[in-house]
């Protein structure tokens, strides 16, 4: 509609881009003996493509590893007293259906996890 009108845009997915930007940015290789964490690291960008193969869809068993092991790296590099998902970003200790919370975290972005994405997002 905006196109036919004559207004310039762009479609942003501003949630696929920040939880790649988690994904995908440097973190000190976390040392663990779970085996869990050890393969999620060693298989993101495995498991991040096989998001966009419909093979992977066929088999719920895969699926659902996929996602576990995208959700724990999504864990483990969450900044302390946050947690984010591909379903979920939690801030512990703050509500968003409280307006004080609400106007605290917007006083502050640099506590948001995506803070960084955003600050040189153009």
């Amino acid at each position: 509609m905006l196109g036919m009108h004559g207004v310039e845009h762009r479609l942003l997915d501003a949630n696929i881009e920040g939880l790649l930007f988690l994904l995908r940015r440097t973190v000190p290789l976390i040392k663990s003996d779970d085996a869990w964490t050890s393969r999620s690291f060693r298989n993101g960008d495995r498991n991040l493509s096989s998001l966009k193969d419909p093979a992977l869809y066929q088999n719920i068993d895969r699926y659902k590893r996929v996602v576990k092991d995208i959700g724990r790296v999504l864990s483990k590099v969450s900044p302390d007293n946050t947690s984010v998902g591909l379903v979920n970003y939690e801030h512990k200790g703050l509500s968003p259906l409280r307006s004080d919370d609400l106007l605290a975290i917007a006083q502050q972005p640099e506590l948001s996890p995506f803070y960084p994405y955003f600050r040189v997002r153009h």
